[in-house]
């Protein structure tokens, strides 16, 4: 199911919620960098810039947890040396 149907279903979402949204990610591009960008309003409050990435590492982090414990539990010793 992963390659050949996922793939095509992936597509079709992604071109259907593109037009539903009139391009969105596109049309948007620079008033999210603005946003991303600014400076935080109060002294050592978070940027917005530092909230994304920690969100971002926490969950690529996590992911790599989960991935490589999967791994070692599904193929072995064996996986454990093939990562290293």
């Amino acid at each position: 199911m992963y390659f050949p149907i996922l793939i095509i279903v992936m597509a079709i979402a992604g071109l259907y919620f593109t037009i539903k949204t009139r391009g969105v990610q596109i049309r948007l591009f620079g008033e999210s960098m603005g946003i991303l960008l600014e400076p935080p309003d109060e002294e050592g409050a978070v940027s917005s810039l530092q909230a994304m990435l920690v969100s971002t590492a926490s969950r690529v982090g996590t992911g790599n947890i989960i991935g490589m414990s999967t791994a070692i539990c599904l193929g072995g010793p064996g996986s454990v040396f093939w990562m290293w």
